[in-house]
């Protein structure tokens, strides 16, 4: 058994070329959740075979064989996206995106319960003049338990209709609530997305997937549309 045990954390080898001295003090996340469970040796980072499972990975041991299969969760890969966590800059080829600074709100619809408020940073990284809202489909936020939290015009919102020269940008309050009751007010936010539909005969750009609570080990959520 513990020789299946060192096939498939080697089989389970994710290499990552470079310092050692800058490895050793980096954080791991899989599919946006943080692990504690690597080491590092020869300058490559080698993570567990249970911290692949947490992160939605199939693990079948049999007779000599181990096999690892990368099956997406439910909710996390229903659309390609640019994925990242909360405070990271993020970029899909005409916009670099930051969300950061999540605070609980009133509920910004019906008054009752909880919302919550984030800070989004915009930049313009294409060659010519554009808006935020070219193009832009849909901003969403889900909980852990897999509830859509409805976005709502915060602070500085209208920036996402202003025409951007390249390399300028916005900052901006976004908020966001539950339009009905009877969700669990346990529950906590576990994603925001950035979604994008084709515009002007030009094809959807690259989605935006932030998680905002990567420390926590969310169960899988409500598949986004």
């Amino acid at each position: 058994m513990r020789r299946y045990n060192l096939i498939a954390l080697l089989a389970a080898v994710i290499a990552i070329v470079g310092m050692l001295s800058a490895l050793t003090t980096s954080s791991v996340f899989i599919n946006g959740k943080k692990t504690t469970e690597f080491l590092v040796s020869n300058d490559k980072l080698y993570v567990s075979v249970d911290a692949l499972k947490e992160a939605g990975a199939s693990i079948t041991v049999a007779e000599q064989r181990v096999s690892i299969q990368f099956i997406p969760a439910v909710g996390l890969a229903q659309v390609d996206a640019i994925e990242g966590i909360i405070g990271e800059w993020l970029s899909n080829g005409t916009w670099r995106v930051r969300v950061s600074d999540i605070k609980e709100i009133a509920n910004p619809f019906f008054g009752k319960g909880k919302g919550y408020s984030v800070k989004l940073e915009v930049r313009n990284i294409a060659q010519q003049p554009r808006a935020f809202f070219d193009g832009l489909d849909l901003i969403q936020m889900y909980d852990e338990a897999g509830n859509q939290l409805r976005v709502a015009a915060g602070k500085g919102y209208d920036s996402v209709y202003t025409r951007l020269a390249p390399a300028d940008g916005f900052s901006a309050e976004i908020r966001f609530g539950y339009e009905k009751a009877g969700f669990d007010p346990n529950s906590k936010p576990e994603k925001l997305l950035i979604l994008y539909r084709s515009s002007g005969g030009k094809p959807a750009l690259p989605h935006f997937r932030i998680f905002l609570n990567p420390d926590t080990k969310a169960q899988a959520s409500q598949p986004a549309k």
